[in-house]
């Protein structure tokens, strides 16, 4: 068997399930070469990057980093009365619901509803509410404080690569000359460590991957846009929560290492059974609207990687070979590689078929999206689950496979 490839899609506070599903990890020795992260899959899959590239991969310290993390310190009301308006790190964090909220007097999570400040700056305050001049509930206040609890180490010990998705506001569908339709919207993020890596080189990383990380987790309407300036562009764009551009990037994995063969992709919100009720509320409707994405995402990148797989070993059986068994280098095969979709031959040579294993949920994850970060035990519960659907899975597709 070759390199694990991992992603870890998006979910907000469904997220939790991955931290199970990585303390698995941990105590099977799996640890991937390769990590892509979409929204909370960022933040697990650059905690986890932290712990593999320190060789200090173990279930212990998953607990400790992730659980403990998500348990203990993750909440709305965290979230909400974390904010201050002079450490704001740009003007749409203080365009947030909660800093208008709180700068009017009013405070849902103390039960205090009427303003208690009446200044012309109060007044004003209601003005932007009434006319919906805000872009999200919450402010990325608190995700900053904890990212100083979250010092990446210094010193670099095993190789790992890290790749978060962003949604890009300001891009744009573009139709090009030869009439193929392209997409400016999704962007991936790359991250890599290698051993004696340079603490500068390091440092300079570290700060890049913060924003990232926040752009990342910035689901629309809970969280504020950020705006950032990417590698080679010449102005900022305007990005949030990746699992709008593509919630299980299958296909991103493969690519980052040409060892992979196998790619395990955690899907906490891929079960959708049909409602309790009726969505009749904005968190409901816009809960189900992304579950509903989540899984749409999932299913067609399963499908693409599964059609290249038939495609590869189809060709294998059919073009002509040397004596020694290698491809010969000919119009025919050339042709015939470019019919079944591939640039070439050469194409053809450099994809490897690929084995998928999902890890989902055996049961629909309760509550909202949001459900969780209201109730810990809610949180331990996504976490538990995780912990037991990735233990049968990983004994029975890959413990035993490569014991075998």
């Amino acid at each position: 068997m070759g390199k694990i490839g991992l992603v870890l899609s998006g979910g907000v506070a469904k997220g939790a399930y991955e931290v199970g599903v990585i303390q698995a990890m941990a105590e099977r020795g799996i640890e991937p070469a390769a990590i892509v992260g979409i929204s909370a899959g960022a933040l697990n899959g650059a905690l986890m990057a932290s712990l593999i590239v320190s060789e200090n991969f173990t279930p212990a310290a998953v607990i400790k980093k992730l659980r403990e993390t998500w348990v203990e310190r993750v909440s709305l009301s965290h979230f909400y009365h974390c904010f201050d308006g002079d450490e704001a790190h740009q003007d749409l964090d203080r365009k947030s619901l909660n800093n208008l909220f709180l700068r009017f007097g009013i405070d849902p999570f103390n039960k205090v509803y009427l303003p208690t400040r009446f200044d012309p700056k109060a007044l004003a305050t209601l003005e932007n509410i009434l006319r919906g001049n805000f872009v999200s509930m919450f402010s990325h206040a608190y995700f900053r404080r904890l990212a100083h609890d979250f010092e990446f180490p210094h010193d670099v010990k095993k190789a790992v690569k890290f790749s978060a998705v962003i949604c890009n506001l300001m891009g744009q569908t573009t139709l090009s000359e030869d009439e193929s339709i392209e997409t400016a919207w999704a962007h991936f993020e790359d991250f890599g460590w290698y051993p004696n890596m340079p603490r500068t080189e390091n440092f300079i990383q570290y700060s890049r991957l913060l924003d990232t990380i926040f752009a990342s987790s910035s689901f629309p309407l809970a969280f504020s846009p950020m705006r950032l300036t990417m590698p080679g562009a010449s102005k900022p764009g305007l990005f949030v929560d990746g699992g709008f551009a593509d919630n299980a990037p299958i296909g991103k994995v493969i690519h980052m290492d040409s060892e992979i063969d196998t790619v395990i992709v955690v899907m906490a919100t891929t079960m959708v059974p049909p409602p309790e009720q009726e969505p009749d509320n904005i968190l409901l409707v816009f809960s189900r609207m992304a579950e509903m994405l989540a899984g749409k995402f999932l299913i067609n990148n399963y499908h693409r990687v599964q059609k290249v797989n038939r495609q590869l070993a189809a060709l294998g059986e059919v073009l002509e070979k040397e004596p020694g068994g290698e491809y010969k280098g000919s119009a025919f095969n050339e042709k015939l590689c470019i019919a079944a979709g591939f640039e070439g031959l050469a194409d053809f040579r450099r994809r490897r078929i690929v084995r998928i294993v999902p890890i989902i949920p055996s049961t629909p994850l309760k509550g909202t999206l949001f459900a969780g970060f209201q109730d810990p035990k809610l949180l331990e519960q996504y976490i538990d689950l995780g912990l037991a659907n990735a233990r049968e899975v990983l004994d029975k597709r890959l413990v035993a496979g490569a014991g075998g």
